[in-house]
């Protein structure tokens, strides 16, 4: 007998979101509590007050609770309240109203919810971000027809590829074990209709399914279809066993994240300000594999020349650098100069959680990226002698298998990459990559670009040019963290170049050669005729080849070529990787270089 609770007229296509109920904010209340917590929220930000202290009542059916939550907010005049003069607007309102819809369903130990208008503010800030792509972790085989995807890189947010496939391409064939799935549409097989979805009526069309952050079926559903739903996405989680898209799998256990992994960290990072700074530190300190990049807006971070290291509540007397390279360390000595040489490691821990970098590019006064300075460190830790990785300000596992699967992928790009031409011919025997690079200043068809920027981007290290190609090398020692630092600048900047150069805009090359021009390292090496120079990459010229170069500084491991199974940092090796991927996945020429060590 149809339960008349659910009977509705409309049908229509719905997005399922799930609450984060392990939120620091929500962790231990109860369901009733939570939904409530989250609808105060919204009101305080827009400044709710009448019924900012009203409760919402659930309505129950089959066990589900449902809480609605529907707020008219006026956000703006149209424009068209500018537009007339006062003698044909005058008594009018023309206030726009925006419509704030949340249908809340607990089931169990779970809350869903589908969102309308402004809905998304209401759950913003407490949604499980990963809950369509973890929910269909339960449902695949791997062996669905997918349309398209987009995927992070683990060794960034800059590495965002987003990619179409033709028809019959199964979803095992595009996954790789460095990427993480963040929205996938693809064909709902059958076995899956008829076997968890059968009480939804598809008829003989092909449906399409996409999962994010979401869970949603391109169909018209119905309430009493969304109710079945929900119950069995319930009992699917339940159940069933997941078969996991990557590799790398986010932690969510908040007394681990919050506080466990927090405390290595931190330990870690005074350690290494020990060893770095101390006056009682040994012959050789420990160094630490530590990259330092903004945890979310990589881009904007590396288009900004100026850095202000703060301590929390700090107004002036600040840190100011100019160089993104010198942040960790001015951040360290920030605080090791703060501190008394006996000072704990909880003395530590209040001054580095307040500590602050605010970001800027050119003279903009207002800051243009900005975080806390321990959510831009990324490294790899040890917890329970297993690794865990601190990556944009997220904490991440790994399967058992990953490392293997690494290295032998790392060792075949190196290889398959390896440059046939000996661009580098010059021995790195001590000294910095300045000093390195300045060796190539007098060598005929050699330019040395380093720190010379184009629109706050570096175009590359070293630039040669041959017969038939234009060379761009990029240049790090070392092979750990900072490989991950070369792959953002190899793409970067390629992605820079070619996109002026197809466009036929020479700006960018053009302020590099300015930029170039006026450093006091290159009187007597300035590029007289700019014009003519600007010429060799017009396109349809010389072809374009991008170099990631870089050399062994351990003496365990001298060379790096066939030996990555020897190196400890696995941040390296997938950031190589990922780089390769990108550069190829846009058809940009990448070749790879070890530089000689003697």
């Amino acid at each position: 007998m149809e339960d008349i609770r659910l009977r509705a007229d409309g049908q229509y296509e719905i997005k399922i979101f799930q609450i984060d109920t392990t939120h620091r904010d929500l962790a231990g209340k109860s369901k009733h509590r939570i939904v409530n917590i989250l609808v105060k929220h919204h009101k305080t930000r827009i400044e709710e007050t009448e019924t900012i202290d009203h409760e919402l009542a659930p309505n129950v059916i089959d066990g589900v609770h449902y809480y609605t939550y529907v707020y008219n907010e006026k956000e703006k005049k149209a424009h068209w309240n500018n537009f007339l003069p006062p003698s044909l607007s005058e008594g009018l309102d023309f206030t726009v109203v925006r419509l704030s819809f949340v249908l809340f369903a607990c089931v169990e130990d779970k809350i869903f919810a589908v969102i309308g208008g402004g809905g998304t503010m209401v759950i913003k800030s407490f949604q499980n971000y990963r809950f369509g792509l973890e929910f269909y972790e339960y449902l695949t085989t791997l062996d669905e027809e997918i349309i398209s995807l987009t995927t992070r890189g683990i060794s960034g947010t800059l590495t965002q590829s987003n990619r179409i496939f033709k028809e019959g391409q199964r979803l095992s064939d595009v996954l790789n074990f460095v990427n993480i799935p963040s929205s996938i549409n693809l064909i709902l097989k059958d076995e899956i209709k008829d076997t968890y979805f059968d009480f939804i009526d598809f008829g003989n069309k092909n449906v399409q399914l996409e999962i994010a952050s979401y869970f949603h079926i391109k169909h018209s559903i119905s309430f009493a279809e969304l109710h079945q739903l929900f119950l069995r996405i319930n009992e699917i989680m339940t159940t069933q066993i997941r078969r996991a898209l990557t590799s790398f799998e986010e932690i969510k256990e908040r007394g681990l994240t919050d506080d466990e992994f927090v405390k290595i960290l931190m330990i870690e990072l005074r350690e290494d300000m020990l060893n770095t700074l101390s006056q009682t530190r040994g012959a050789s300190p420990r160094k630490s594999d530590i990259d330092f990049v903004h945890p979310s807006k990589i881009k904007q971070f590396y288009e900004c020349d100026r850095f202000e290291i703060k301590k929390k509540g700090q107004r002036k007397d600040f840190v100011i650098v100019n160089d993104r390279n010198k942040i960790y360390k001015a951040g360290l000595e920030l605080v090791f100069n703060q501190l008394d040489l006996n000072a704990t490691q909880q003395e530590f821990n209040s001054i580095m959680w307040g500590l602050r970098v605010d970001c800027f590019k050119g003279n903009n006064k207002k800051r243009y990226v900005w975080a806390n300075f321990w959510h831009y460190v990324t490294c790899e830790l040890q917890y329970e002698n297993r690794p865990i990785f601190h990556i944009d300000s997220k904490w991440y596992s790994v399967k058992d298998d990953f490392r293997d699967s690494m290295n032998r992928l790392c060792n075949q790009m190196i290889n398959r990459h390896h440059s046939q031409r000996d661009i580098l011919f010059h021995s790195w025997i001590g000294g910095s990559e300045d000093a390195y690079n300045s060796q190539y200043r007098d060598e005929e068809n050699y330019w040395v670009f380093d720190k010379a920027l184009g629109q706050n981007i570096e175009l590359c290290d070293i630039m040669y040019e041959s017969d038939s190609t234009i060379y761009f090398v990029h240049i790090k020692t070392g092979f750990d963290a900072k490989i991950r630092d070369l792959s953002n600048q190899v793409v970067i900047s390629a992605n820079r170049f070619m996109i002026s150069r197809n466009s036929g805009d020479n700006s960018f090359v053009n302020d590099v050669v300015e930029s170039y021009n006026r450093r006091v390292d290159n009187a007597g090496y300035e590029i007289a005729d700019k014009e003519a120079f600007l010429q060799k990459f017009t396109t349809g010229g010389k072809e374009i080849v991008f170099i990631m170069a870089f050399k062994s500084d351990t003496q365990s491991v001298p060379v790096i070529r066939n030996n990555v199974d020897r190196l400890e940092s696995n941040i390296a090796k997938f950031s190589l990787i990922q780089c390769v991927r990108e550069m190829s996945t846009f058809n940009y020429p990448i070749e790879i270089i070890e530089i000689r060590n003697s």
